[in-house]
């Protein structure tokens, strides 16, 4: 009996051995795999990072849209291949909405910037032109980024912001202009006026005089007239008989007596 209870003990005491190992085997590898999906994690969590750094520090405009689009690709990509981590998947979004922002902040600096109260009692045209040109060249750039970094419901409501005040300026802008055709034209009909009235008291100085000197021309033609039709044969004081001069006639004795 007693060998027997000894035997059994050692057999149970293999087993729990066995056991022990096998179980110590298995926590082993759960807690590699653990670890080398933390590290995958954190690996994936750091490459995400980087690529915000990068847009972080890239400067020109279209490169920043370029690594928004690359990192929602890298995402799409995530999610359909894997069982998402909801660390890295927040990661990916996160990052994702701070890049965005950069062009909402932008975008709504500009609008502001370019925003001018009171509009109708503006008179300054190269201003109001200047905030439309600026806002013009925004709706440009919101229209070509707006799949990068835009919801359909932002985009509709940037866009609704700048083409009001681009159609406010604009009405701002004709009203002024036909403002100045308007004083023009009443400055130009004004000169013309002054013009007419200077000319018609001109006439009606130098038509008196006209006058004047019409009717003494008359005169002196009728008088040229008189003289040219004079007939000498109508002369009643003229003789009919002239008497011939007789030359004077000096006597010899006078010479010499000189």
């Amino acid at each position: 009996m007693k060998k027997s209870t000894k035997k059994v003990v050692i057999i149970i005491c293999c087993v729990l051995a066995v056991a022990l190992i096998a179980g110590g085997t298995v926590v082993g590898v759960n807690v590699y795999n653990k670890n080398m999906k933390e590290q995958q994690i954190e690996q994936l969590i750091s490459d995400i990072k980087g690529k915000y750094d990068n847009f972080v520090n890239e400067s020109d405009r279209d490169k920043r849209i370029v690594i928004i689009k690359n990192l929602e690709n890298d995402l799409t990509d995530y999610l359909k291949n894997n069982e998402p981590v909801e660390k890295i998947k927040e990661k990916y979004q996160s990052d994702l909405e701070q890049m965005k922002s950069y062009f909402v902040t932008y975008y709504e600096k500009v609008i502001s910037d370019n925003t001018l109260r009171e509009i109708e009692k503006i008179t300054d045209k190269t201003k109001l032109k200047a905030c439309k040109d600026k806002l013009t060249a925004l709706l440009d750039k919101l229209n070509s980024e707006k799949d990068a970094v835009l919801s359909n419901e932002k985009f509709e409501e940037l866009k609704t912001k700048i083409q009001d005040l681009i159609d406010k300026y604009s009405a701002r802008i004709d009203a002024i202009e036909q403002a100045e055709k308007e004083a023009k034209d009443k400055l130009e009909q004004e000169a013309q006026t002054i013009i007419d009235e200077g000319k018609e008291k001109i006439e009606e100085v130098i038509e008196p005089e006209n006058n004047s000197y019409t009717e003494e021309s008359n005169t002196a033609t009728e008088s040229t007239d008189t003289d040219s039709n004079y007939d000498s044969s109508d002369d009643s004081d003229t003789p009919s008989d002239l008497v011939p001069i007789t030359p004077f006639e000096i006597s010899d004795d006078y010479i010499y007596m000189n």
